[in-house]
């Protein structure tokens, strides 16, 4: 059931009506926001679910993933090797991290995590 707000013409409401107009989800907790950014949990010990999930990776995130090793790697050199802003390097280690593929180790390195 879709929803609007009461007052359609108040102006009290015009940023509301235009982020619905725009396609806006409502977030009520942090899974909603996970899942609409296509984020997903699973059990590491569950090597079946962590071999699905490797071929899910997006392209971005299969390039920076293939550039992590069992060795530690520096941000700055993930982000020279892939070149990709480094605002973007962030976002895909942290769905990396959040997948359960990615570690960070202190000083900004990045491991794989599997």
């Amino acid at each position: 059931m879709k929803r609007v707000p009461r007052h359609l013409r108040s102006p009290n409401s015009q940023g509301t009506n235009r982020l619905i107009k725009e396609g806006a989800k409502l977030a009520e907790c942090a899974e909603d926001i996970l899942e609409e950014l296509e984020f997903s949990y699973f059990n590491k010990e569950d090597k079946q679910a962590l071999d699905r999930e490797i071929p899910s990776l997006f392209s971005e995130e299969r390039e920076i993933f293939s550039l992590l090793k069992e060795e530690p790697v520096h941000i700055d050199s993930l982000i020279s090797k892939s070149n990709l802003a480094a605002s973007k390097v962030g976002e895909l280690l942290m769905k990396l991290q959040i997948k359960g593929l990615a570690r960070e180790l202190p000083g900004k390195l990045f491991v794989r995590d599997r």
